[in-house]
């Protein structure tokens, strides 16, 4: 054998000697007896623990403490023993050896409520075991004591070493962090937890009523919304640290146990739901909110899962739907916040930490990290922040949406402004006629306008436009009609060349817009009438002396870039007692709660009904009549301007 050789034999030699040595070292510290003593009130039994897992759930606790299985109780290695989901049954033993001075009970924790079966073996002192059965699918008032947590109580034999054995059975995650307390440690930690406990569900309820009261008073959606996602978080995490389970045992005992699917199902939906909302993704990521309508709905349907599937398939169900959660959230709030929208940047700080929060916690579900103290609480100190961070967020949105709403405002309030410099501030007096004019914008400025041309001291002539849309941007476009009617001053006693030359100026400006306008002339000296219009609603006469209505409608196609028709005129001659009306659509297609329009009909009967009324009354009670018909919506459908004019 060369030397080479030879020094390789032996340094394996030396490894495999080592191995030796460290494994059962290992074994000894892991399986070595618990030792209780009246100094200590609390002992973590992880690296106690000896662990058997039965594949097929089929051996007996008579086989197990005898050897009678296909492998033997492996130390546990950790402080918290996880093993992920598992169909398997797991075995565990351990020994307590009782250093105390006095005897007493010992309060053995499981830090895990939704375990759903566990059985105590000890010994009876017959060569027998004595069984006792714990865990969420056993009534809430069996237990030794009633905690939030599975405990057990334990009778050690004092000065003796006592085994015990214990054999878990879960559709939900397969862990066990095992603690002894002595009565008096347990009852200060359990106060303690409490008091966390506490705190953060007031936290929540807080977070919870504050913004409730701000949805009610503010009636802004997200709010509400922030409101369910609070309320859905609240629930998962009662599930989850077993307040839930202990709440409903109160009327239902044993409890629905295997609720976790449920409120998981609504956490994803709240979360999707706010975050949409929040960040008004529909505006700012319209593809991704694309993909958060279609997971917000699959989440919907996650919520019917346990109805037709097995519990353990529902849990990684839903926590593969959180793994696509969590990084489609976060890109979400980067991509909104690359637009500049600052609610944004408040989101991201709350979901930077629940990021963190969250994926550690997924971590412990799956067994990657250990279950300790900190991990237990991951997911309350997270969601912690996080509510505080996304009201302080909703907050400035708030404020946002306030200012913004103040400067529209102060925007309005000069556009109407502007706008009322447009309308005629009052009526020509000219011999024999009587005017009056209504303008009601559908919203604070509109489309509508009517102006005036007066001749000679004894003749006018009436202009009534609609220009399409509402708000500033068809009253932009009206304040063109009103420069172009006001040019037309020249040619007044001719409606055709008005309307002809209002035309020409206006429809070289208009993209995507149409205009409708009506102009009339009244020459009192004649006694004659004259009308053209341009896509524009008839011209009405009604004649006091017989009651018929004439209906003035010459040829002559829309305001607009599209090839227009020949425009007509006509005329009438006028006696005294006449009713002459003008009007845009808003009067003729304002509708009901039904959908029904008031139509020309309606307008035609009032017309006969009230046509002794004087012009101002007439306009009154129309525009009553109307409110009325309309069942006193806060606005009209529509702009609505009415002139309505008396020949005396």
């Amino acid at each position: 054998m060369s030397a080479s050789s030879g020094n390789y034999a032996r340094a394996v030699s030396a490894i495999i000697i080592a191995i030796s040595v460290i494994i059962p070292a290992r074994w000894a510290l892991a399986a070595s007896p618990v030792a209780i003593n009246d100094d200590e009130g609390r002992y973590p039994l992880g690296l106690h623990l000896g662990i058997l897992e039965d594949r097929e759930r089929r051996y007996t606790v008579e086989d197990v403490a005898a050897g009678r299985t296909d492998r033997s109780f492996a130390p546990a290695g950790t402080r918290s023993p996880s093993f992920g989901f598992t169909d398997s049954a797991y075995w565990v033993t351990f020994t307590v050896r009782h250093a105390a001075r006095e005897a007493g009970d010992w309060l053995l924790e499981l830090d895990y409520p939704l375990m759903d079966s566990i059985r105590l073996y000890t010994g009876n002192g017959a060569g027998g075991f004595t069984e006792r059965r714990f865990g969420s699918l056993r009534p809430f008032s069996e237990r030794d004591v009633r905690h939030r947590n599975p405990v057990m109580k334990l009778t050690p034999a004092p000065g003796a070493d006592t085994v015990y054995y214990l054999r878990f059975e879960n559709k939900d995650r397969m862990e066990f962090p095992l603690t002894l307390w002595s009565a008096s440690a347990f009852g200060d930690n359990a106060y303690l937890e409490q008091f966390i406990l506490g705190l953060y569900y007031g936290i929540l309820f807080v977070m919870f009523a504050y913004n409730l009261f701000l949805f009610l008073s503010v009636r802004d959606r997200p709010y509400l919304h922030y409101v369910l996602y609070i309320l859905a978080m609240g629930v998962f995490q009662m599930g989850q640290n077993g307040l839930l389970y202990q709440f409903l045992a109160a009327w239902i005992d044993p409890p629905p146990v295997h609720f976790i699917p449920y409120t998981q199902a609504a956490l994803i939906a709240g979360i999707y739901q706010f975050s949409q909302s929040y960040l008004n993704t529909r505006e700012h990521a319209k593809r991704l909110h694309r993909v958060m309508n279609f997971l917000k709905y699959a989440a919907a349907a996650y919520f019917l899962t346990p109805l037709f599937l097995d519990y353990t398939a529902c849990i990684l169900i839903g926590v593969s739907m959180t793994f696509v959660m969590i990084p489609l959230i976060i890109s979400s709030g980067i991509s909104v916040m690359r637009t500049g929208y600052r609610p944004s940047y408040y989101f991201m700080a709350a979901w930077s930490v629940m990021f963190v929060a969250g994926t550690l916690f997924l971590l412990r579900v799956i067994a990657v990290i250990p279950h300790n103290t900190f991990t237990n609480y991951i997911l309350h100190m997270g969601t912690s922040v996080e509510v505080v961070l996304l009201s302080l967020g909703l907050g400035d949105r708030f404020n946002l949406i306030r200012k913004e709403k103040e400067r529209i405002a102060s925007e309005m309030r000069i556009a109407r402004n502007i706008q009322k410099t447009l309308i005629p501030r009052e009526v020509p007096r000219v011999p024999g006629l009587r005017v009056h004019a209504e303008y009601i914008p559908m919203e604070d400025v509109g489309g509508d306008l009517y102006d005036y041309h007066e001749t000679g001291g004894t003749n006018l002539g009436i202009m009534v436009a609609d220009v399409s849309g509402h708000g500033v941007p068809a009253a932009l476009v009206a304040s063109m009609v009103k420069v172009s009617f006001s040019l037309q001053s020249a040619c007044a006693a001719s409606p055709r060349d008005v309307i002809g030359g209002m035309t020409d100026i206006l429809r070289k400006e208009l993209a995507g817009t149409f205009i409708t306008a009506g102009y009339a002339y009244i020459d009192m000296e004649r006694h004659e009438l004259a009308f053209a219009k341009r896509g524009h609603l008839p011209l009405y006469v009604h004649r006091e002396k017989n009651g018929e209505i004439l209906r003035l409608s010459p040829r002559g196609s829309l305001i607009s870039r599209l090839p227009l028709s020949d425009l007509g005129e006509e005329r009438v001659a006028l006696f005294r007692g006449d009713k002459l009306i003008m009007f845009t659509d808003g009067i003729v297609e304002c509708r009901n709660r039904e959908g029904e329009i008031f139509g020309f009909e309606g307008l035609e009967s009032f017309l006969k009904e009230n046509c002794r009324l004087s012009p101002g009354d007439f306009s009154g009670k129309l525009i009553g009549t109307l409110g009325a018909w309309s069942r006193y919506r806060e606005s009209f459908d529509d702009d609505i301007t009415l002139v309505v004019i008396d020949i005396d």
